[in-house]
């Protein structure tokens, strides 16, 4: 008997209670339902940086993007520099 897949769509002869043509596309379905229940909310935060909102993708991520990060990472590097007298500037 022919069946159609569930997750791609595509045609296959069916096996006894087979709804998937392949064990990838019956562990992508069951990969997607688990994320769908398992969904975390997003946390909406400002850049502590250029004052920008982002969502974030980590409980820890403080700033929207890596160009923020590096200018920060900078800043205090010669902050840092300047405090110890090695920096003239």
């Amino acid at each position: 008997m022919v069946r159609t897949c569930l997750e791609c769509g595509k045609e296959f002869d069916k096996v006894k209670r087979q709804i998937y043509c392949s064990r990838k596309c019956s562990n992508l379905h069951r990969q997607r339902e688990y994320r769908g229940k398992h969904k975390k909310p997003d946390i909406i935060r400002k850049c502590q940086y250029c004052g920008k909102e982002f969502v974030a993708t980590r409980k820890d991520k403080i700033y929207c993007n890596p160009k923020c990060t590096s200018k920060v990472t900078k800043a205090r590097f010669l902050n840092k520099l300047s405090l110890h007298g090695v920096c003239s500037a």
